[in-house]
Order: structure tokens, then C-alpha cells, then sequence
């Protein structure tokens, strides 16, 4: 049986500011801090393996677990579950641009194929290496609906841990 542990990334530049950063943006000193209480307590586990994001934040986030852990990490753009609209890139999340998109992306995000400008909701997740990396992942990079999402997609015989 495999067993997967989900951790989300640390507090990044966007999650503590009124500034959307994108793809590029970085943990914070409290996230930091958030991912190295998470390799405490993960580096206790018996993980085999680190799949994360190829997000900034989440890039970090593997590495600082891995310091306690020594794994092999795979970062992967199939982690990636959103590439937010340019309009809200470098713009306060007040700006009524930016207000008026993230308005419409909740608004129509069950809507089969449904895109405001160049927003991307790209969660697809394929695992063909599971069999490879044995049987213990921690994956790094999940939340909320996102976490929901790939797990309704995921189709593996596992025991699934947030």
C-alpha cells in the first residue's frame, strides 16, 4: 500500500501581502519558519520520496524539508494548479482589475473550460513513476480545492494523509 502525506507550502510573499506575486513568489520568513516545523515532524516519517510543485514557494518549502529528509526531490510543473490572470500580477488584490477577475474565476470555476484572459486552472495529475519511487511520497504544494480536486483524480491504491 502507498501511503501519501500532502503539505502545503509556507506563508509566501502573496499569501502575507496585498500584492499578488505570481509564480515568482517567495516564502516569507514565517514560511519559512512553517516549513522547517514541517521537517521536524515529517523527517520523522518514513518518506522515500519528495514530489513538489516547480513553484518558487514550493521549490523552497521541499528544500527545507530535505535538508532534514536527504531525498531525492522531483519537481514537477504537473504540481502546478493554477497560473493566475496577468492582471493580477504585481497589482494590490484591492486593485479593481484584480478584484473583478478573482470574481470571475470563482464565480465560473466548475465551468467546464472556462478561462478569464490567460488564467489557467491546470490540475491534471499523472504518476506514472509511483511504482519506482516506492511507497511513501511526500508531496508539496496542496490546498483546499486543489487538494480536493487531485484526490478525486488520484487513482492509486493509497492511504492518503494531510
Amino acid at each position: 500500500m502507498k501511503t501519501i502525506y500532502f503539505v502545503r507550502h509556507g506563508e509566501s510573499q502573496t499569501n502575507a501581502g496585498p500584492v499578488c506575486f505570481g509564480k515568482d513568489a517567495l516564502l516569507t520568513e514565517k514560511g519559512r519558519g512553517q516549513a522547517f516545523f514541517t521537517a521536524k515532524r515529517v523527517s520523522k516519517l518514513p518518506i522515500q520520496s519528495i514530489i513538489s510543485s516547480s513553484l518558487v514557494r514550493a521549490k523552497q518549502t521541499a528544500e527545507i524539508i530535505n535538508e532534514k529528509m536527504g531525498k531525492l526531490i522531483e519537481f514537477s510543473d504537473l504540481f502546478i494548479e493554477r497560473k493566475r490572470p496577468s492582471v493580477q500580477i504585481g497589482v494590490a488584490s484591492d486593485d479593481p482589475a484584480s478584484v473583478e477577475a478573482e470574481s470571475a474565476i470563482w464565480k465560473n470555476f466548475c465551468v467546464p473550460g472556462y478561462h478569464h484572459s490567460d488564467f489557467v486552472f491546470c490540475v491534471y495529475i499523472q504518476i506514472p513513476s509511483l511504482d519506482v519511487i516506492g511507497n511513501t511520497l511526500l508531496l508539496s504544494k496542496f490546498e483546499g480545492i486543489y487538494l480536493t480536486r487531485m484526490l478525486t483524480l488520484l487513482t492509486l491504491p493509497s492511504r492518503v494523509q494531510v
